[in-house]
């Protein structure tokens, strides 16, 4: 009869979550990503927005000139929101870390279990049946 660790089901159930949290992992890293490029897209234009809207008003600028450069300055408050959405991504990519971490020494501390099992099974068997030679 060959050997059945008792939880291997626990095992495979344990090594499924793992492997859908490092999945889930990839995706909120690739979304941090996304989000950062924004960001710093975002702030390039602030800044280009800015030196142009303090040049035209050193030189004289029209109500309507004020107005679409105040409109695109507006922009900062979406920036502050994507910076937040970034920081949140950045989260909850470092929650996930520490749950793989976790769940990765989990795995291996339950492979050495059972394969300390194993190997003290064997030596039992091997044990007993010197002793039962004897």
């Amino acid at each position: 009869m060959s050997f059945r660790f008792r939880y291997d089901r626990l095992l495979e159930y344990r090594e499924q979550l793992f492997e859908r949290e490092q999945q889930e992992l990839s995706r909120i890293v690739q979304l941090a990503k996304t989000i950062e490029e924004e960001c710093n897209r975002l702030v390039i234009e602030h800044y280009k927005c800015a030196e142009a809207f303090a040049s035209r008003q050193r030189e004289g600028i029209s109500a309507d000139e004020w107005l679409f450069f105040s409109e695109n300055l507006e922009g900062l408050e979406l920036l502050e929101e994507q910076r937040q959405k970034l920081l949140e991504a950045r989260k909850q990519v470092e929650t996930l870390k520490v749950l793989r971490d976790q769940e990765r020494e989990d795995h291996r501390r339950k492979k050495h279990r059972e394969e300390q099992k194993e190997s003290d099974e064997t030596a039992l068997v091997k044990t007993n049946g010197v002793s039962h030679e004897v």
